[in-house]
C-alpha cells in the first residue's frame, strides 16, 4: 500500500485497466481492499467510468454496495460522473436505486444536480424514489432547479415529482430557479403549476427572491403566472 492506502488494485481500476486487474485478483489481490478513505477498486472503477474494469471487479466478488468515509457507494460515483452504462450494470449486481449517503443524498441526487438525463432515467426505471429527500429535505428536483437546463426537471417532472415539494426552510424548486434567472427550467416549473405564492419559513416567496435578485425578467414570468391563476 501507498502512503494513502492504495494498493495495485486501486491504481488499476482508476487507470481503466481491466486485464490488469484480473491479473492481480489471480494473484489474490483483495478484491474488497479499502484506501484511507475506505475507497474500494470498484469505487475507483466507477469514479474512472470502465464498465469493464467495473464487470471484472463484480465477476470476483467486489462488494456493490461498499461504501466509503462518507458512505458513498459506487453507484453514487457512476451517477455523478452521468455513465449510464456503469450505473446499468451496478443495478444489475443489485446495487440498491435508493442507496444514502452521510448526506442521505441518493444518486439521483447526484445525477438531477448535474444534468445527466439519460442516468436519472435508468435510475427512475430501477424504481429510485423521484421525491427522496436528503438531509436538508431537497429532493433531487432542488438539485434540478439550478440548472439552467430544463432537461433534469423535465424527467422528473414526467415521472411524477412534486413540484411544490419544501425543503428544510419549506423553500420549493421555484425559489432555485427564481434566483439563477429566467431560464427554461424556470419556464418547465411555472407550466408544470408550481405555486409562485407559496411562502417559507421566513415568509419569502419565489417572487421576493427575484426582487432581492434583481431578476426583472423572472419577476415578470411570475407575476403573469399569479395572473394567471387568478383569473
Amino acid at each position: 500500500k501507498d502512503e494513502e492506502n492504495k494498493t495495485p488494485l486501486h491504481y488499476a481500476a482508476l487507470g481503466g485497466h481491466s486485464a490488469a486487474i484480473q491479473a492481480l485478483v489471480d494473484a489474490k489481490a483483495d478484491v474488497n481492499v479499502t484506501n484511507q478513505w475506505r475507497q474500494s477498486p470498484l469505487h475507483f472503477a466507477a469514479i474512472r467510468g470502465d464498465r469493464a474494469s467495473l464487470q471484472v471487479l463484480i465477476d470476483n466478488k467486489a462488494i456493490v454496495e461498499s461504501k466509503d468515509y462518507d458512505r458513498v457507494t459506487p453507484l453514487h460515483y457512476a451517477a455523478s460522473q452521468g455513465n449510464s452504462a456503469c450505473v446499468q450494470l451496478l443495478l444489475d449486481a443489485k446495487a440498491h436505486a435508493d442507496v444514502k449517503d452521510h448526506d442521505k443524498s441518493t444518486p439521483l441526487h447526484g445525477a438531477a444536480g448535474r444534468g445527466h438525463a439519460t442516468v436519472m432515467q435508468v435510475l427512475l426505471e430501477a424504481k429510485a424514489t423521484v421525491d427522496a429527500r436528503d438531509y436538508w429535505k431537497k429532493t433531487p428536483l432542488h438539485y434540478a432547479a439550478w440548472l439552467p437546463q430544463s432537461t433534469s426537471a423535465e424527467v422528473l417532472i414526467e415521472a411524477q415529482a412534486d413540484v411544490d415539494a419544501e425543503n428544510g426552510s419549506r423553500q420549493t424548486p421555484l425559489y432555485n430557479a427564481a434566483i439563477v434567472g429566467p431560464t427554461d427550467t424556470l419556464k418547465v416549473l411555472i407550466h408544470a403549476r408550481a405555486t409562485v405564492s407559496v411562502e417559507d419559513k421566513w415568509g419569502q416567496t419565489p417572487l421576493h427572491v427575484s426582487v432581492r435578485c434583481k431578476q426583472s425578467e423572472v419577476i415578470r414570468l411570475l407575476l403573469d403566472s399569479l395572473l394567471t391563476s387568478e383569473s
